[in-house]
C-alpha cells in the first residue's frame, strides 16, 4: 500500500535516532527519561500496525537500554481525523506481537514495551488511555478481586491538538523533529501555513544548518503542498525564499516541480493501474470463494483497496494458505 503524506514524515523524521530520542525523552516521564541510556537507541526492524488500519496507523518500534536492561519503546501514529476509543486494545495487540516477536528470538526475561501514541487529529482525544478503562466494573470490583484479574496499563499519549506551540517550542528537541511535529499539527489544515512559516524561521533555519538539512526541508515542502489546500507551489516559495534564503526556496521549488510531474505521470498512468487492480481483486476474490467458502466483508474490503504487488503475492500464496486470515496475514 501507500504510504500518506503523513506517514512519510512521521517515518523520515522519526527513524532518525538523535530525532527519535529527543520527541521520546520529551514524552516520558522525567524520572524514566532519566535513568534511560539515550546513546543506545536503536530503531528496529518490522512493523506491527494491522494492514487493514494502516491507513490510520503507523509505528516505530525503539530498543532503550533503561537502568542496563533491555526496554522496547513502540511509537504509534495515529493520523485519522477522530479519537479511537478501543485505542488501549490496540495497543494491547500490538504489544502481545511485540513480546511474541521478541521470545521468538531471544532467551530469558520479556522486556518492559512502552506504548506511546503520537495523535495529531482535528480534535482533542477523547478516548481511554489506561486499558482497565475499557470495563464496566463495578465499583466493589477491587474489593471482591475482579479488578486484579482485569490488565492494567497504559500508554502515553502526545495529543499534539491540544499542544500549544510555545510548548513544542519549548520542547528539547531537535529541529528536525519540532519541524515535524509543527507541521503535523498545522500542516492541515492552517489556512495562514506560509505566515506559520516565518514564525517558525529559527527553527526551520536550524532544519537546513543540520546533516541532511536540505533533504529534509525538502521533505517538509513536498508534505506541506500535499496535505494544505490553502498552498501554492508559487507562494510556497516566495514565502521561503524571503524567510529563509535562496537555498531553501530552490528546496521547495524542487518539492512542487517533484509533485506537479507526478501528478502529471498519474494522470496518464493511473486508469491503467486502476484497471489492472481492479481485475486481479476480482480474481482473487473468485479463489478466495473457490478455496474457502464467500469471503466477509472485511476481506472484500482488503482486497479491493490492495495494491497490485500485493494482490499479486496474494493469489501466489493461496494454493498453500490453510486459512483466509493467514493468507491476508501475507502482507507487504
Amino acid at each position: 500500500m501507500a504510504q500518506s503524506p503523513h506517514d512519510r514524515l512521521f517515518k523520515f523524521t522519526f527513524r532518525r535516532r538523535d530525532n527519535a530520542a529527543s520527541a521520546l525523552r520529551a514524552l516520558m516521564p522525567p524520572s524514566l527519561a532519566a535513568r534511560a541510556d539515550w546513546d543506545s537507541l536503536r530503531l528496529m526492524p518490522g512493523s506491527f500496525v494491522d494492514a487493514a488500519l494502516s491507513e490510520r496507523h503507523t509505528d516505530l518500534l525503539y530498543r532503550l537500554e533503561i537502568d542496563g536492561r533491555p526496554t522496547l519503546v513502540y511509537l504509534l501514529f495515529e493520523h485519522q481525523s477522530s479519537t479511537d476509543p478501543r485505542m488501549p486494545l490496540r495497543i494491547l495487540r500490538y504489544m502481545v506481537k511485540i513480546w511474541t516477536a521478541w521470545a521468538d528470538d531471544n532467551s530469558g526475561p520479556l522486556p518492559p514495551v512502552i506504548p506511546c501514541v503520537l495523535y495529531h487529529g482535528d480534535d482533542a482525544w477523547t478516548g481511554p488511555i489506561r486499558f482497565e478503562d475499557l470495563f464496566d466494573l463495578e465499583p466493589d470490583a477491587r474489593a471482591v478481586g475482579l479488578r486484579d484479574l482485569v490488565p492494567h496499563f497504559g500508554f502515553l499519549l502526545d495529543d499534539l491538538s491540544v499542544r500549544d506551540d510555545n510548548d513544542l517550542h519549548d520542547r528539547t528537541l531537535t529541529a528536525m523533529a519540532k519541524a515535524a511535529l509543527l507541521l503535523l499539527k498545522h500542516g492541515r489544515t492552517a489556512s495562514d501555513l506560509p505566515e506559520r512559516i516565518v514564525e517558525w524561521s529559527e527553527t526551520l533555519r536550524a532544519v537546513l544548518a543540520a546533516d541532511n538539512g536540505l533533504p529534509a526541508f525538502e521533505a517538509f515542502s513536498r508534505y506541506i503542498l500535499q496535505v494544505n489546500a490553502h498552498v501554492r507551489v508559487d507562494d510556497l516559495v516566495r514565502v521561503v525564499r524571503a524567510a529563509l534564503g535562496e537555498e531553501a526556496g530552490r528546496a521547495a521549488m524542487t518539492a512542487g516541480e517533484e509533485l506537479i510531474a507526478h501528478g502529471k505521470k498519474l494522470g496518464r498512468d493511473e486508469g491503467r493501474a486502476e484497471g489492472r487492480a481492479e481485475g486481479r481483486a476480482a480474481i482473487l476474490l473468485k479463489l478466495i470463494t473457490l478455496r474457502f467458502g464467500p469471503p466477509a466483508p472485511d476481506v472484500e474490503a482488503r482486497v479491493g483497496a490492495a495494491s497490485v504487488e500485493q494482490l499479486d503475492r496474494w493469489a501466489e500464496a493461496i494454493l498453500t494458505a490453510p486459512t483466509v486470515e493467514l493468507l491476508l496475514a501475507e502482507t507487504e
